[in-house]
């Protein structure tokens, strides 16, 4: 049953072979806060019932289907989609989750606009890889070229499947890409979508999946996918970029099976179609003897072929650990706790660290390892605070130079550049870390940082804004209200979606537990960063005047203070009413996600 503002909504959840999944599958469904659902598991012929799984389910809302043979997913959601009279559906892939607000926030945007077909969500991955994949509303251009949008947890109307005819259930489409098919034929026909920004579908990856072991067959996919639509692709012109799409595919992932030589017969063709640096180094990995990719590997043939560039990380394991935030949060003073313990060390503010990634991504592979080298250590050197890092860098340029080849990358010079500060200043420290509030002004620092750290973790330090923007217009950082509130904003957005896409490498703290709760909100941040607590970092005050950037700077005199509460609320003080409604309609909703009072209360 539907009604105007609760639809009904079909989830269908095909099903082969995956048992030990479906229960946690299902639970997380049950466990949705939008009332008005139902769902079909199809069990596509698998090899053991799921009967024992989904009988404990509500009958009243799940339903089991069975097929005699596997016909392949898009015959089991053809099928399920027969069986439903919901205007709305969406598919769940049998291993993954749902968020319990998935159909809570898809459905309203939806179904209050009649134009739309389809919505989809961000989609978080877990298991083999862990991280989110973000998406945007395609063009039917951007459709051609790859699946721009999620094929499991795209929510669709009912009529888009009846006007194109349901999903093709072509035998070679068993193998997968059956979605990019259906969406070629949903967008060729003017499908609109819509793009909701929260990772609320949960995608397994699994070492032996259906997605991994479709990319074998990519090449006849995407032949059988290109003659069915083929004026669609050539009046485009995008049929070879597809084709080679699917050579490249399908040859990468023969290489990782062990058959060198179809996967060099596959690079070849996908090179022939469409040249790219990256194909070509595919031919290459493909085709030459693995003596001759170990030197490539190693870094030894890189200035004979530039293309190959220098990589961002190479075969160490570095966990260095990242405070994000806004300026003026207390992240001096926290960096004061930190470094107190003997395993820490953070040096003052790195205010090149996101541009020395951006500059090496952009020249790794038309400049030499020493112009690398030099660039990215002038970066830091030329910056007018780094005086306060109290060093200079020649000996370190230096040895980053004679380093070995397959030790040239990028995340070994900056976990140099930051061990080096240690040890000049007489540290011996386990690991280092990095606190810079302008890493979380631009969006894509923090993105930037975790590729080249994949173990990084991450220390969201949150204050109440008001005592941020009174302490910035203090310090004289900015000279108007309304644009330190906008800044405070945008840092403190940026730093919480991150941590919310991230939230195995990220934890919050506030000042206000740090400095009112120290013993407590320390040992938890200990915890995080598996060390043990140390007491002396409760008294670390005496530590301020070796700190650099302290002594020197203003703004960081309440640093050589102990730990204490008395500037909590200055900010609520020191404005003005008419200031306090002026900053309310900026920064009341960031205020209220991080459990701080409106600016008026």
């Amino acid at each position: 049953m539907s009604d105007n503002n609760q639809p009904e909504v079909t989830i269908i959840v095909p099903c082969y072979n995956h048992a030990r999944y479906l229960e946690q599958c299902l639970t997380s469904i049950n466990a949705q806060t939008y009332p008005n659902f139902n769902v079909i598991v199809v069990d596509d012929g698998s090899h053991k019932l799921l009967e024992p799984v989904v009988d404990p389910m509500d009958k009243a809302r799940f339903r089991l289907i069975r097929h005699e043979r596997n016909r392949g997913p898009a015959a089991a959601r053809n099928t399920a989609i027969r069986e439903s009279s919901a205007a709305l559906f969406v598919g769940v892939d049998a291993d993954d989750k749902l968020d319990p607000n998935f159909l809570e926030r898809l459905v309203p945007v939806i179904w209050n606009d009649d134009t739309l077909d389809c919505v989809f969500p961000e989609v978080r991955l877990f298991g083999a890889d862990e991280r989110v994949v973000s998406y945007k509303v395609p063009s039917l251009e951007d459709i051609l070229r790859s699946q721009a949008i999620p094929g499991a947890g795209t929510m669709m109307r009912r009529r888009l499947w009846e006007r194109i005819g349901g999903y093709d259930e072509a035998d070679i489409l068993k193998r997968g890409r059956e979605d990019w098919e259906y969406y070629i034929r949903a967008f060729s026909t003017g499908c609109k979508a819509a793009h909701v920004t929260e990772p609320l579908y949960h995608y397994r990856i699994l070492n032996k999946s259906l997605n991994v072991t479709c990319r074998l067959h990519d090449a006849e996919i995407a032949q059988y996918i290109y003659e069915k639509h083929r004026e669609l692709f050539d009046s485009a012109g995008k049929g070879q970029d597809f084709l080679s799409f699917g050579y490249y595919k399908a040859a990468t992932s023969w290489f990782n099976h062990g058959n060198r030589a179809k996967a060099f017969r596959l690079a070849v063709k996908a090179w022939r179609l469409a040249h790219s640096h990256e194909k070509l180094k595919l031919v290459l990995k493909t085709g030459l003897p693995p003596a001759v990719i170990r030197r490539i590997g190693h870094g030894e043939l890189r200035r004979h072929m530039p293309f190959l560039g220098y990589p961002l990380t190479g075969d160490e394991n570095y966990k260095p650990f990242f405070i994000i935030g806004s300026g003026r949060s207390g992240t001096t003073l926290f960096r004061r706790v930190l470094t107190a313990h003997p395993e820490l060390h953070i040096p003052p503010e790195n205010f090149e660290l996101g541009t020395s990634i951006k500059k090496f991504m952009q020249f790794r592979k038309v400049m030499t390892w020493s112009d690398l080298v030099h660039l990215i250590m002038s970066l830091f050197e030329f910056h007018h605070e780094f005086y306060t890092f109290e060093l200079s860098l020649r000996s370190l340029v230096n040895q980053l130079i004679d380093i070995p080849h397959n030790r040239r990358n990028l995340a070994y010079v900056l976990d140099r550049f930051y061990k080096y500060h240690a040890e000049r200043h007489g540290h011996s420290m386990v690991r280092w870390g990095d606190k810079t509030p302008l890493n979380s002004y631009d969006p894509g620092t923090l993105d930037l940082i975790l590729k080249v750290f994949p173990d990084a973790q991450f220390i969201h330090l949150v204050r109440d804004g008001c005592d941020v923007i009174s302490s910035s217009l203090r310090y004289g950082f900015f000279t108007d209200i309304t644009t330190a509130a906008n800044r405070w904003v945008r840092v403190v957005q940026n730093a919480r979606r991150f941590a919310e896409a991230h939230p195995d490498r990220s934890i919050d703290v506030r000042y206000e537990d740090l400095v009112s709760e120290p013993e407590a909100t320390i040992k938890s941040i200990c915890l995080f960063l598996n060390v043990p607590f140390e007491p002396k970092m409760l008294l670390s005050e005496n530590l301020a005047k070796g700190m650099g950037d302290v002594p020197v700077l203003i703004e960081h005199k309440e640093v050589t203070k102990p730990i204490n509460a008395s500037n909590i609320g200055r900010g609520r003080h020191d404005f003005s009413t008419q200031d306090k409604e002026k900053l309310q309609p900026i920064i009341g909703k960031e205020l209220a996600l991080f459990g701080y009072p409106p600016c008026t209360a």
